[in-house]
């Protein structure tokens, strides 16, 4: 922008200077250039700074450099005569990460100096409402101005994307992104996705280190020896499992089976279920279930049940809280195989009729009592009727002792058939000795222990197609019941 003035006719009159005004595209900068007269004679800083604010060239005026151009008559030459302030724009915002954002599983140094193979941390676990990233944003800039003393807007920053997959969730301020489970890390090409499941390719080994999930965890391998599996659900193994340990907040499911080799572990608070299960030790708070058990420690909070083709149950120690049912238990060579039904709730239930057959014991010692005294009382009212020769008085008190006779020995019948009773309650009822049971659908042999209760009992002989429960304080051999079948 150029412009030519020589200032107001008072101006003139004192210099007949010209001064040549341009003012930069961006409006940041102004400049003159100032031509003489024929005399050369001066202009003053008053009359260059008069002839700016009449063009509106009032910011950033560089008075020094004007007074020095002043003074030392730098004619024909460009000075910048008024400077802007640029506007301080803001910086970019930057995205931090809650997590690690790269997939190489190292090994971890202990502190004794050894190195930590099995603890890769490949896993990265997450719980619902867990901040995964969140945008940092740098202070606000300021606003400049331009040699008009027009203010000028700063630029702001720019704002990263958030990596947005499934299972995500922005805040309302743009500013977090959250776990909207309970899940896993799965980072890839800029895409955060929070799984329920993770999954391992092949085996739980030395490549992919111990797993600890909140989720589901699905092996498409097997797991080695000497390794863990951890789940806040569900274990699923496709392979088999070698002396490791398994722990589940749900259920366990190998599609093979598991040799423990005396050190492997299975927890779960719901079900255990696989092909077979050898030198290995189960707890869990559901059922167990399978087709072979060989040399096990097996804890079940409810049943324990073999089917396929062996269903077969033997040596080792199995507890259930309520049944044990399979075709085989035991073996014809004498393994030692333990077997016990154990439970809160059989425990309970047992004190409980300990405690009712203790009172019937004493109502039934009262009411005998009772009966004898009656006893005596007729036959010495009865020896007394000759001699009052019929007082009605002593044959109304023979009636009277006569009723409560009976009433007494009622009592006593009522009382022992709720003794005989006792052990033996409905088959129906939960609460029923004959629903804590183990059952051999083919065959129990001898040797077997079998701990119902309180009861122990080590079988003197083969059983076939046999049930045994408590009774009476014994255990009990029965028929097993088309119910029992299909029950568990």
């Amino acid at each position: 922008m150029d412009r030519n003035k020589a200032g107001t006719n008072g101006r003139q009159a004192q210099s007949k200077a010209s001064i040549n005004l341009k003012v930069s595209a961006d409006k940041m900068a102004a400049f003159i250039t100032v031509t003489p007269d024929a005399d050369n004679k001066s202009i003053s800083s008053d009359e260059i700074i008069a002839f700016l604010k009449e063009n509106s060239i009032v910011f950033g005026l560089c008075s020094g450099s004007i007074e020095d151009f002043c003074a030392n008559k730098k004619f024909n030459i460009e000075l910048l005569c008024a400077r802007g302030m640029p506007p301080a724009d803001q910086e970019d915002a930057h995205m931090e990460y809650m997590f690690k954002t790269s997939h190489s599983a190292l090994p971890t140094e202990r502190e004794d100096g050894t190195v930590d193979f099995r603890n890769l941390g490949i896993v990265q676990n997450v719980s619902k409402g867990d901040v995964l990233c969140r945008i940092i944003t740098a202070p606000e800039g300021k606003d400049g101005k331009d040699v008009y003393g027009t203010p000028v807007k700063y630029k702001n920053g720019r704002i990263p994307n958030f990596p947005t997959g499934s299972n995500t969730i922005i805040s309302d301020d743009k500013l977090t992104l959250s776990a909207a489970i309970d899940g896993c890390i799965d980072y890839k090409k800029d895409i955060l996705n929070i799984n329920d499941t993770f999954t391992v390719r092949g085996d739980v080994d030395s490549a992919s280190g111990n797993i600890d999930f909140l989720g589901t965890v699905i092996v498409q391998g097997d797991v080695l020896e000497g390794f863990s599996v951890k789940a806040g659900r569900d274990i699923i193994v496709r392979g088999m499992v070698e002396g490791a340990m398994l722990d589940a907040g749900e259920s366990i499911m190998i599609s093979n089976g598991m040799n423990g080799m005396g050190k492997g572990l299975l927890k779960a608070k719901e079900n255990v279920t696989g092909k077979y299960f050898e030198n290995t030790r189960i707890e869990c708070g559901g059922n167990i279930n399978a087709d072979v058990i060989m040399n096990c420690i097996v804890h079940s909070g409810n049943a324990i049940i073999l089917k396929g083709r062996h269903a077969l149950l033997v040596g080792g120690k199995s507890v259930a809280g309520k049944c044990i049912y399979a075709n085989t238990i035991g073996s014809n060579s004498n393994v030692k195989t333990d077997i016990s039904i154990q439970s809160d709730v059989l425990k309970q239930f047992s004190d409980r009729s300990e405690e009712q057959l203790e009172e019937l014991k004493r109502d039934l010692t009262e009411a005998t009592n009772d009966a004898n005294a009656l006893d005596k009382q007729l036959i010495k009212a009865k020896s007394i009727l000759p001699v009052s020769k019929g007082n009605p008085k002593i044959l109304l008190l023979i009636k009277s002792i006569i009723k409560n006779k009976a009433d007494a020995d009622a009592r006593i019948k009522t009382i022992k058939k709720q003794i005989e009773q006792l052990d033996k309650p409905a088959d129906n009822n939960d609460y029923s000795y004959l629903n804590f049971n183990v059952i051999g659908n083919r065959i129990i042999y001898r040797g077997t222990k079998i701990t119902i209760g309180p009861i122990a009992e080590s079988l003197a002989d083969d059983y076939s197609n046999t049930k045994f429960y408590m009774e009476k304080g014994h255990i009990i051999p029965g028929q097993i019941l088309p119910s029992d079948k299909i029950s568990y």
